[in-house]
This record gives structure tokens, C-alpha cells and sequence, in this order.
């Protein structure tokens, strides 16, 4: 990765503001660790919705450019870009950053200086609160952008957001320190964020994979209660591999399964 200004990647999804008015009013921020270009309205498009119109500013950082993995396509990577500036423009996000990483050469660990570039935007942001790639992800690009983002707030200078993950290519739904939202009320923005992913719901039907997801969450979040979410988004407090700074990923992992195991 080319060593650059964090603002160089950053796209504002009005157009005509300016990059100096992009970070004000940001002490309720939420910001998005999006491993590529949908990612973000995938696992949290509810909840960015619901952030966004009670007045928070919501922002996505995408690590990785979503080029395919056989080719090469600056025509691909900037429609991409589109469909994701799209995205958020329907959730009501104020913008998105770039980080344009080819894959490949991430999972490699090719990107040295990516950490101080993702460090550098939370630092810019001030996020309350950050939502990344849980933990349990069976791609492995979302594990590793995991691993990026734990690396870059432990090496931020403010204060210590919220630490929140999501799941796309896996699940945290029944374990313990997850809560679940209802997004109900903002289902049809979130159906119509992930349809601009156009390029990547032609082949395979993302929305509707999701959305049975999310309505599972939603039905299945008490055995006993009768009332329930329509749609619910789950995510899993991560606070603690903030605050020890020594708990690695696997660590972290085994205590959530005892926990779990406790309970049997």
C-alpha cells in the first residue's frame, strides 16, 4: 500500500462537501470496518440506518477493493467504489474511506503500512463505537481485517471506542455478550443498500441469504417470551481485546466458548 494521507481515500457521499467539514459533530460517530465493498450494509445495514437517523454520523472504512481474485479490473474496482458510495448513501452514512488493498497481498501481509492508515482514520473519526468482522468468519479476509483492526486501535491515541462485530460469513447468534437490535422499521433501506451491490447479488442472492438471516436472529431471540423482532442484527461485545491488550484472537474465542459451555 502506497504510503498516503488517510484523507486521499476518503469519499464524502454528498460530493460537494469538503473533506475539512467531513469529521464535525463526531462525538456519537460509528464507524464501519468493512472488509470489502458490501460487506458493511450486509452485516450492520440496520443498525447504520438506525445510527444515522437519530443523528449519528456513520462512516465505512473498506480495507480491500474487491477486485477479483483471477483478474486484475480498474473498471470493477471503480464500480465498486460506486455501489458502495450507493450503499451508503441509502443508509445515510456521511462517507466512506478507501483503503483500495488488493486481497491478496493482504492476507499475504503484504500491506505493512495498513495499520497506521486504518490507526489514523479512528484518530480522525473519534468513532463511540466500531463494528468489525467478528471473530468466528470463515473467510478468511474477514478474520484478517479483524486482526487489522484490533491491531490499529491499540494504536490510537484518543479514547476508547466500543468494539463491536458483526458477522457475513458466519455466525455469534446465541453466544454469550451479543446483543440484538430490531431492525424492522428500517428493513427496506437495508434490502435496498445491499441491491446496490449490483455486481455482486447478480450471482448470488446476498440480500435474500441475509435478510433469512437476520429474520432468524430476529424470531429466535427468546425460547420463552411470545413477543419478538421481525428482523434482528446480532453483534458481539469485543470490549474485552481492547482492554487487554495481551488476549489474543484465539484467546478471546475460548473464553466466549466456555462461557458458552457453562451454561450446559
Amino acid at each position: 500500500m502506497k504510503k498516503h494521507s488517510f484523507l486521499n481515500c476518503y469519499m464524502s457521499v454528498a460530493g460537494r462537501r469538503g473533506v475539512e467539514h467531513a469529521f464535525q459533530n463526531k462525538e456519537s460517530a460509528i464507524l464501519v470496518v468493512s472488509p470489502h465493498p458490501d460487506d458493511d450494509v450486509l452485516g450492520a445495514g440496520g443498525m447504520m440506518t438506525l445510527a444515522s437517523r437519530k443523528g449519528d454520523p456513520v462512516y465505512s472504512v473498506y480495507v480491500t477493493d474487491g477486485r477479483p481474485q483471477k483478474k486484475e479490473s480498474k473498471r470493477i474496482i471503480a464500480t465498486r467504489k460506486k455501489e458502495a458510495l450507493d450503499a451508503l448513501h441509502v443508509v445515510g452514512a456521511r462517507g466512506g474511506f478507501f483503503m483500495g488493498l488488493d486481497s491478496r497481498t493482504f492476507v499475504a501481509g503484504r500491506e505493512e503500512s495498513a495499520v497506521q492508515v486504518l490507526a489514523d482514520i479512528i484518530d480522525a473519526v473519534a468513532p463511540r463505537a466500531v463494528y468489525a468482522p467478528a471473530p468466528l468468519e470463515r473467510h478468511i479476509t474477514h478474520v484478517r481485517v479483524l486482526e487489522l483492526a484490533l491491531s490499529a486501535l491499540r494504536n490510537t491515541r484518543g479514547k476508547r471506542p466500543e468494539l463491536w462485530g458483526y458477522a457475513v460469513w458466519g455466525s455469534v447468534y446465541g453466544l454469550p455478550g451479543t446483543r440484538t437490535i430490531d431492525i424492522h422499521s428500517v428493513l427496506p433501506s437495508k434490502r435496498r443498500a445491499v441491491g446496490k451491490h449490483k455486481s455482486q447479488v447478480r450471482d448470488k442472492p446476498y440480500e435474500k441469504g441475509m435478510l433469512g438471516k437476520n429474520a432468524y436472529e430476529g424470531i429466535f431471540l427468546d425460547t420463552h417470551r411470545k413477543k419478538q423482532y421481525a428482523y434482528g442484527e446480532t453483534f458481539l461485545n469485543m470490549q474485552e481485546l481492547l482492554e487487554n491488550r495481551r488476549l489474543s484472537l484465539k484467546g478471546f474465542c475460548r473464553k466466549l466458548f466456555e462461557k458458552y459451555l457453562e451454561h450446559l
